[in-house]
């Protein structure tokens, strides 16, 4: 594929191709002698009005008939173009957009006045959407699109206001008398004094502190404490450092990260053993491959290989694995657990998606498919032969993703000699009691209330005896089986 071409010369080809469409001299000379009424077409068509004018514009009126009426401020139109992907992907529940990636992007100018404006916006979403309604200022905006009059109405009423510098800004400051009107009148209906006493509660109960791990291949953490004057080496959340700690991996262990990218745990899986051993670390996805390959080159993780490959689709019975131990196995999920650090409790959706854990299944098609698609994962894994531990996590609350998955695979794990280990002996939060037998001995975390992400843990364990029993019978029954090809080629 060619390189893509740059905007300013995508613009220049568009006004070219404009330029070309237009009447020449000749052609308007002979064409009817309407010009004044074409003049007052045109006219009307700048202010928002006729559409003969917008038959004669051509392809540009129709492209700002698509798109709406667009802030001429950078930072406006790119929080509105962010409030928009994230209120569809947020009513289609399937994701794909985060705040953070649509805010934070390196094409992005302005960054955290538009990572600022874009949360506020959110934030103050189920009142902007009232008074939208209200003022009818979408219909009436002259071709305001829903998240451009949100981002710019929020700006009028509670933000550092507008200047009129182009066709949206003037839409919505021709209508600021009717917005605060209406504002007004939520607010004496609500008995309230003030907006701030009608937004939802805006995050967790208990706070989050930024939290870093250490990455041991590369300092100590006594050398890490030494250097907190400059930025940690590696910002994780708390709970994800939790999977890794449970496989409690040693030195020269041979391990399986199922789905390993980006590959933060891959690599907090080399520290723990103090890199040495080995880990392949599986990823389907060519472009993730690349980010999983940069970071472990970042860390230092040198027993680490990286390979391109779906997980359900690798054999675990193929002789390259036969001697691994333990399986880390974090596939994709709802990240429903991850509400607060991506901010998607500013969303809509948020207080059906924050369901989960205490309050038991949540019946959503895309959850349930995630769930099938872990449990097939959970006893593809089960099937390496010398394998006697295998960790299961996610950051997802809804118990569907977690205890309903465990319950569907504990029979056939149980049937393999595995059983559920609890880690972390003086961690309160346990599972769900009555989804599945032995849930006191998975782990929960709360995102509300534990200071980081919603997380759940789950370790499957063999007992070291019939773990090295089992592999001598494999050894021998592999070693068994070349003696007899070797007598079959003798003869």
């Amino acid at each position: 594929m060619g390189k893509r071409k740059p905007v300013s010369l995508l613009n220049r080809e568009r006004a070219q191709r404009h330029e070309q469409q237009r009447p020449s001299k000749k052609q308007k000379k002979a064409a009817p002698q309407n010009g004044n009424a074409q003049a007052h077409q045109q006219q009307g068509n700048r202010a928002g009005g006729s559409s003969g004018g917008q038959q004669e514009r051509g392809p540009r009126k129709q492209q700002q008939q698509l798109q709406g009426l667009r802030p001429t401020s950078a930072v406006h139109s790119q929080a509105a173009f962010a409030v928009r992907r994230l209120l569809e992907a947020d009513a289609s529940k399937r994701g794909g957009a985060t705040l953070k990636s649509l805010t934070l992007a390196p094409h992005i100018t302005a960054k955290k006045a538009t990572y600022a404006v874009t949360v506020e916006a959110l934030k103050h979403l189920p009142i902007l959407q009232q008074l939208l309604e209200r003022t009818q200022l979408v219909e009436q905006g002259q071709g305001l699109t829903h998240a451009v009059a949100c981002v710019l109405a929020y700006e009028v009423l509670f933000g550092e206001g507008l200047r009129p510098t182009g066709p949206a800004e003037r839409a919505v400051l021709k209508r600021k008398a009717d917005l605060a009107d209406a504002l007004q009148q939520l607010l004496d209906a609500a008995g309230v004094q003030s907006a701030a006493e009608l937004l939802p509660h805006p995050g967790p109960h208990t706070p989050h502190p930024r939290t870093a791990r250490v990455n041991t291949i590369k300092m100590s953490v006594q050398e890490a404490l030494d250097w907190l004057r400059a930025p940690p080496p590696e910002h994780r959340n708390k709970a994800s450092c939790m999977p890794a700690h449970a496989l409690a991996p040693q030195p020269g262990w041979a391990l399986v990260d199922a789905c390993a990218a980006p590959g933060n745990k891959t690599t907090h899986l080399a520290a723990l053993m103090a890199n040495r051993g080995s880990i392949v670390a599986f990823e389907k996805d060519p472009k993730r491959l690349e980010r999983l390959r940069a970071i472990v080159a970042a860390t230092g993780g040198t027993i680490i290989s990286p390979q391109l490959a779906d997980f359900l689709a690798v054999d675990p019975e193929a002789p390259q694995y036969r001697h691994v131990q333990a399986v880390l196995l974090d596939p994709s999920c709802s990240g429903s657990g991850t509400a607060f650090s991506r901010m998607d409790y500013l969303l809509p959706s948020s207080a059906d998606r924050l369901k989960g854990g205490r309050a038991g299944w949540l019946p959503d098609k895309r959850v349930e498919a995630l769930a099938q698609f872990q449990a097939a994962c959970i006893l593809h894994a089960l099937r390496f032969p010398a394998l006697h531990r295998l960790v299961y996590s996610t950051c997802s609350v809804h118990a569907r993703e977690n205890e309903g998955v465990v319950a569907a695979v504990l029979e056939e794990a149980a049937q393999r000699g595995f059983r559920l280990e609890a880690p972390f002996p003086g961690w309160p939060r346990r599972g769900v009691e009555g989804l599945v037998a032995g849930a006191e001995r998975l782990v929960r975390v709360d995102a509300d209330e534990d200071g980081t992400d919603g997380f759940f843990v789950a370790v499957f364990a063999k007992k070291e005896g019939e773990a090295v029993e089992e592999e001598e019978q494999q050894q021998q029954q592999q070693q068994g089986g070349s003696k007899r090809t070797q007598q079959r080629r003798k003869r």
